[in-house]
């Protein structure tokens, strides 16, 4: 799965210092309070798109899995959105330097 930008997104956890983005990449979420029984919850919704290795088993019936680290499992919720707006019409150069983020075709590890 490749970490998308998701709509309304208001916070960037930063990939460590150190790391290279093929190791890993900043990942965009929407931090926003949600009404739970009259309690406000903190959530914290990131975007995955899956690549195109993955969309086929996913239509062949394969199913999406959520790892937690930790002993605990803490409330999550998965979801669909609607499809993606085009990408937008990026220069040569700035499409290598972010690399694989914007082009599924690269770097597809899926096994």
């Amino acid at each position: 799965m490749i970490p998308g930008r998701i709509e309304g997104a208001n916070v960037c956890f930063r990939r460590p210092e150190g790391t290279t983005k093929e190791q890993c990449v900043d990942l965009w979420v929407r931090r926003e309070a949600v009404d739970v029984d009259g309690e406000a919850w903190i959530h914290m919704s990131p975007a995955w798109i899956p690549t195109p290795a993955e969309l086929a088993a996913l239509n062949a019936g394969a199913a999406v899995i959520l790892s937690i680290a930790g002993v605990t499992q803490p409330p999550v919720m998965l979801t669909v959105t609607r499809p993606p707006a085009p990408l937008p019409d990026l220069s040569e150069q700035t499409r290598r330097e972010l690399g694989n983020i914007f082009d599924p075709k690269q770097g597809d590890d899926s096994q």
